[in-house]
């Protein structure tokens, strides 16, 4: 080969590993630009979103079973008595947390019923039923203990008083 073939040659591979760098770099730049575009539109998006309400009584279902679970994996692990005891105990916890709940829900709706069988249709209309139903007029009214001060604010003191001995001690 001739001097020029192989400068031409070695002016050709310079470009090509040139373009490479170039094409490499600017691959770079547009993912990271693709990437805080699509960080900035899913922002946008959460914003208007609010998240769902979920029931409470699905929530406690889903701890109760995972709850479960926990006791399944530790009897797989071999785990000791103690904490297989411990999770037992957890998961009676949380069936009573869910049973209270729902008399808890039941008695609200029956007051809620009742009160707007008598004709109570907004909030205020309730509270107002039923503060009159417990004779209730002022805050005052209600039995609310005062606080008391901390011991070391009162002014309170004991009196004493010192009798000195007439004995002669011999």
């Amino acid at each position: 080969m001739s001097k020029s073939k192989i400068k031409q040659k070695k002016k050709k591979d310079r470009e090509k590993r040139v373009k490479e760098k170039v094409l490499k770099r600017r691959s770079e730049i547009r993912a990271k630009a693709k990437f805080e575009r699509e960080i900035m539109k899913l922002e946008i998006e959460d914003q208007g979103k609010v998240e769902p309400f979920v029931e409470p009584l699905n929530q406690m279902d889903k701890d109760i079973k995972i709850a479960k679970n926990d006791i399944i994996e530790a009897k797989a692990m071999n785990s000791s008595e103690k904490v297989i005891k411990a999770l037992e105990h957890n998961l009676e916890i949380l069936r009573g947390l869910k049973e209270e709940y729902l008399v808890e829900k039941e008695n609200k709706e029956k007051l809620n019923e009742r009160l707007e069988s008598l004709g109570c249709k907004t909030l205020q209309e309730k509270i107002d039923y039923l503060n009159k139903e417990q004779n209730i007029t002022k805050v005052s009214d209600l039995n609310v203990k005062k606080k008391r001060k901390p011991l070391h604010l009162r002014k309170e003191t004991a009196e004493c008083e010192v009798i000195k001995s007439t004995e002669n001690k011999d």
